[in-house]
C-alpha cells in the first residue's frame, strides 16, 4: 500500500540530510475520517478506537521542505 511510498520518501529525506548535506523541514497530518467508513468499521470489527469515538484519518499528508546548509548556521524557514 501507500508505505512504500512514505518509506521512499523518507528514505530520499535521509539521504539529503547524510549526503548532500541538506536540511529538511517535515510538516505531517491528516484529514476525512475513516470512523465514517462503513466498510473500514466492519473490517476493523469492535474495535476500543471506534468505541472511544477517536477519529481516525482518511488521509494523511506530508510536506518537506529542503534547504542547503550554510557552514554551521542553516537555513530556516524565514529564508524560504
Amino acid at each position: 500500500m501507500n508505505s512504500e511510498v512514505w518509506a521512499a520518501l523518507e528514505t530520499e529525506l535521509k539521504n539529503l540530510v547524510k549526503n548532500e548535506n541538506k536540511e529538511i523541514y517535515i510538516i505531517t497530518g491528516g484529514r476525512g475520517s475513516l470512523n465514517e467508513d462503513r466498510d473500514w468499521i466492519d473490517l476493523i470489527g469492535n474495535n476500543s478506537v471506534v468505541r472511544a469515538d477517536i477519529n481516525v484519518p482518511s488521509h494523511f499528508w506530508k510536506v518537506a521542505i529542503v534547504l542547503d546548509k550554510r557552514g554551521l548556521k542553516a537555513q530556516t524557514l524565514s529564508d524560504i
